[in-house]
């Protein structure tokens, strides 16, 4: 009987504070910036002041548990609840999809107050919100899980590409954004979810030629999938061929609607 990864959802003050120090004062970025000040309006004036900033970002995480954490670790358990039943499930249906045994014991699912759910492939763990629902969990959990897949798989295809880029602000990262959802909608995995998987919105206003056809680059690679994959049966390894061919030249398109990757 194969055996699949685990998924752990858990709560960890010490992380938190680590990857808000990390994102905001040690690789800030405009994006973290802006969606965690409008979320905390507190931590909006850390992030906009003079000196030090670590030793503030700390307190704001402490007392912020202080006040939330029950509420942290009621979720985490409501979270486990719900994964569960569908852990293996998920997990051998993107094993089929990308064509790609799992490597590893668990994946971390970490509770935070971070509205921005980032993933570390080097780790396979994941943040996911703790006010969220229990199926909007299972949403992003899903999309998050198959990011540690496709990039093992995509090692294998292209050993010699620089792991810099599967991370923003990359083309190939963005590849990944967009390829992520028709896997999470593929049938083998689909049935697992109570609303279909989603694309970032912005990429619906990147503007390609599909022919002489006009559609946006998130239809563009959906097709392609559809194409290869769920009609033509091609080797997931064809299509991260022919869809990072294609993204390559897509640059340009990107930037027309302000979306600057490298």
């Amino acid at each position: 009987m194969t055996k699949y990864p685990k998924v752990i959802f858990s709560v960890n003050q010490e992380f938190e504070k680590e990857m808000l120090r990390y994102n905001l004062i040690d690789e800030p970025s405009d994006s973290w910036n802006e969606t965690l000040g409008r979320a905390y309006p507190e931590l909006n004036k850390i992030i906009n002041s003079d000196g030090d900033k670590a030793e503030p970002i700390n307190e704001f995480v402490d007392r912020f548990y202080e006040k939330h954490g029950k509420e942290f670790e009621t979720a985490a358990g409501v979270y486990q609840k719900v994964w569960d039943p569908i852990n293996d499930g998920v997990m051998q249906g993107l094993s089929e999809i990308i064509e790609r045994e799992w490597d590893v014991d668990e994946v971390r699912g970490y509770l935070t107050l971070n509205p921005i759910c980032p993933r570390f492939l080097e780790t396979s763990s994941f943040q996911v919100t703790y006010s969220y629902a229990p199926e909007t969990t299972k949403l992003v959990s899903l999309h998050e899980i198959t990011h540690f897949l496709y990039f093992k798989k995509w090692k294998e295809v292209f050993p010699n590409e620089d792991e810099k880029k599967f991370n923003s602000p990359h083309l190939i990262w963005a590849l990944s954004e967009i390829l992520v959802a028709p896997i999470d909608n593929d049938k083998r995995v689909r049935g697992y979810l109570s609303e279909d998987a989603r694309s970032y919105s912005s990429y619906y206003w990147v503007k390609v030629k599909d022919g002489g056809r006009d559609t946006n680059v998130v239809e563009y690679f959906e097709k392609l999938y559809n194409t290869m994959i769920t009609e033509k049966k091609r080797p997931f390894a064809e299509l991260l061929e022919e869809a990072r061919k294609t993204v390559l030249g897509m640059r340009r398109n990107f930037e027309k609607t302000g979306i600057m990757l490298k």
